[in-house]
């Protein structure tokens, strides 16, 4: 029976509330909630067709304060008696908020004026909260001017060019303070914030333009001071490197000079040497003329080396070294042809040293001094 009952109740509903066309319902600015409309609900149906449009809520307030969200069409099972009925916007709504001017960290005034995209979340809690919008919307400016006041002028105004502040920084951080509001922060869902406008300091522009000028000044004095002290570092560097490569020299001069001091030495010992080994030769029998001659000619050409001044040459001093060798050779097969030309059992073909790399190391030499002195 109940089922019957149940079935033609809901026709009834149904062909009765049917009839209404859905129509919207135009918001002011500021309106989030319609007024109240007056609805009874007999005793014998306990239900009521809603024609709802899908850009509103429908929140029923019934007679002993309860409040329920309604949906379009049917609601059944519904409590008996009056109650009233608001439309609660359900769209995403924009609005403009009022300019806003305060001091940012460094003492510079800044007008911003954003625009805020939002919606209704919980249209049941909007009745929690006296006056809904304009409380919301001054939390939002009340954000604003915390947000200018946390921060310097350059980085909200930026560059004299006009650089235009970063929405997104400012929709973060005003969707963070909201989202620590209960329970505005239920009933609103901030969609977006976009700054419109905004406007510095002009005598702020001015002092900082002139404090840039003065700084980039200090800037190019350190600059030249640093360039002028590395310049100094680096003549100080350059006088030091003058200074070892002057010690440096001197003493590879005071080495020469050792060196050189040590040959004479050793020249004077040779040519002590190469005077007894002369006297030799000139006690020896007439064959040995020819090779005093070339030996006396090589020594002419050591004596011309060692009183010339090219006897630093390493060239010359090779040349001077080898003649030695040779001369030393020379006079050691000279000492061993006279020993066994004495012997009377040795044939006349004894060893003869012919002296012929002597003589060209002897021309080799005398060419190199010839070529070393200058022209006159």
């Amino acid at each position: 029976m109940y089922e019957i009952w149940d079935y033609f109740r809901r026709i009834w509903l149904k062909y009765f509330g049917g009839k209404n066309l859905v129509e919207p319902y135009i918001f002011s600015s500021h309106e989030i909630i319609s007024p109240a409309f007056f609805f009874r609900v007999s005793y014998l149906l306990q239900g009521i067709y809603l024609n709802l449009h899908p850009t509103l809520y429908a929140i029923a307030i019934l007679a002993d304060g309860t409040r329920k969200k309604l949906e379009g069409g049917l609601n059944i099972p519904f409590p008996p008696g009056k109650f009233t009925l608001h439309y609660v916007d359900k769209t995403d709504r924009q609005s403009e908020l009022l300019k806003i001017t305060e001091n940012t960290l460094d003492a510079a005034r800044v007008t911003l004026a954003v625009s805020i995209t939002y919606r209704i979340s919980e249209p049941i809690r909007v009745f929690d909260i006296q006056k809904p919008v304009e409380t919301f919307f001054s939390m939002i400016q009340a954000d604003l001017k915390e947000y200018i006041r946390s921060r310097l002028y350059q980085d909200l105004i930026g560059n004299d060019d006009g650089q235009v502040i970063d929405s997104g920084l400012v929709a973060k951080y005003i969707k963070q303070q909201h989202g620590a509001r209960y329970p505005i922060s239920k009933v609103f869902t901030i969609i977006d914030v976009i700054v419109q406008e905004k406007e510095g300091d002009p005598m702020f522009i001015e002092k900082r333009k002139s404090y840039t000028s003065q700084v980039v000044d200090g800037e190019s004095k350190i600059k030249i001071q640093d360039l002028n002290k590395k310049i100094a570092s680096q003549e100080a560097d350059m006088e030091q490197l003058r200074y070892k490569s002057k010690a440096e020299l001197e003493q590879l001069k005071a080495k020469a000079d050792v060196e050189l001091n040590a040959i004479r030495q050793e020249i004077t010992i040779r040519e002590i040497e190469n005077q007894k080994m002369r006297d030799k030769l000139q006690q020896t029998q007439a064959i040995w003329d020819q090779k005093q001659a070339r030996w006396l000619r090589s020594m002419e050409a050591v004596e011309s080396a060692f009183k010339s001044p090219y006897l630093r040459d390493q060239q010359v001093r090779d040349i001077v070294s080898k003649i030695f060798d040779e001369q030393k050779v020379f006079a050691e097969t000279d000492a061993e042809t006279e020993m066994l030309s004495r012997k009377p059992d040795v044939r006349n073909d004894v060893p003869k040293h012919g002296g012929e790399k002597l003589d060209s190391l002897t021309e080799t030499l005398f060419s190199l001094l010839d070529r070393r002195k200058p022209k006159e």
